[in-house]
């Protein structure tokens, strides 16, 4: 249908395209299509959505369903076994039918004995911490009949195979880095797929060393048994948050540094319990989770 024509010579959209179209089951002869509604139904209510189909390497599209229907899941029957489907999905309402949401992959109509499931283990469902020059040996288990394809990305690019290792067996694939490095940090990508059906994780990998040090530190006032230190944060980090300062004295007399403050959070300090007429030295050390 086209746009309606609205009072004032308007012309109202038509709706977005549906949402978070996915593959929840392929058998021998059917796709079950799963999605949700759109982000903007557009002025007149929803009449439904329309189901299209399209044979892998054919440029035609075909309609399953005759009438728009208004559930969010939808199984299309008696399709041939072995054959790659493209399939598309639109909204449909009196002001006219949306952009189609599209699979980005043509699904192959093969039985699948067990969906792909990828079993991400608990401790790497947060930020994963590795120290500069460790190694990086991470196995995360799968499932999925037929044989899944599995794929690693990095931020959506290629691995570099130089630095990441990864070995794939039937149930597992591992990920191996011998010497982690700053540059190793980042956003690591899973997918675990058979034909159209897909399951993705993400590994998020953070490289870290000790923080460079403080900058600019200076005595800025000296009273009775006392002294105020003030300095700037590192230049430098270390790849992770600094946690605090640790300020550390030594007198000229004995040579030997001690500890005054430890975690200092703040980016200055006094201290006090000095012996009058002795001489000494301050230094300051970045913490990090190093």
């Amino acid at each position: 249908p086209k746009p309606c024509p609205q009072p004032g010579g308007l012309v109202a959209e038509p709706p977005s395209p549906p949402l978070a179209l996915a593959v929840e089951e392929v058998s021998e002869n059917s796709i079950t299509l799963t999605w949700k509604a759109p982000e903007q139904p557009g002025k007149a209510v929803l009449d439904g959505y329309v189901v299209e189909i399209c044979k892998d390497g054919s440029s035609e599209w075909k309609a399953v369903n005759q009438e728009p229907f208004l559930s969010t899941r939808y199984t299309i029957p008696d399709l041939g076994s072995g054959d790659k489907i493209h399939v598309r999905v639109t909204a449909v309402s009196a002001t006219g039918t949306s952009v189609p949401a599209t699979l980005e992959q043509p699904v192959l109509i093969r039985e699948i004995l067990q969906l792909p499931k990828i079993r991400m283990p608990r401790h790497l469902r947060e930020t994963y911490l590795r120290r500069v020059g460790d190694a990086i040996n991470i196995m995360i288990p799968f499932q999925g009949k037929p044989q899944p394809e599995v794929t690693w990305t990095k931020e959506g690019q290629p691995l570099d195979t130089k630095r990441v290792n990864i070995r794939t067996t039937a149930r597992d694939t591992i990920f191996y880095i011998r010497q982690a490095e700053r540059g190793d940090s980042g956003q690591y990508q899973l997918s675990v797929r058979i034909g159209g059906t897909e399951d993705k994780a993400v590994l998020d990998i953070r490289v870290v060393e000790p923080p460079g040090p403080p900058q600019n530190l200076k005595l800025v006032d000296v009273w009775g048994f006392n002294v105020a230190l003030e300095w700037t944060p590192p230049v430098d980090n270390g790849n992770a948050e600094i946690k605090g300062y640790r300020v550390q004295k030594s007198d000229k007399k004995s040579g030997k540094w001690f500890t005054v403050l430890e975690r200092c959070s703040r980016t200055s300090c006094t201290i006090s319990d000095l012996i009058i007429g002795n001489t000494y030295s301050f230094r300051v050390f970045s913490e990090n989770i190093c």
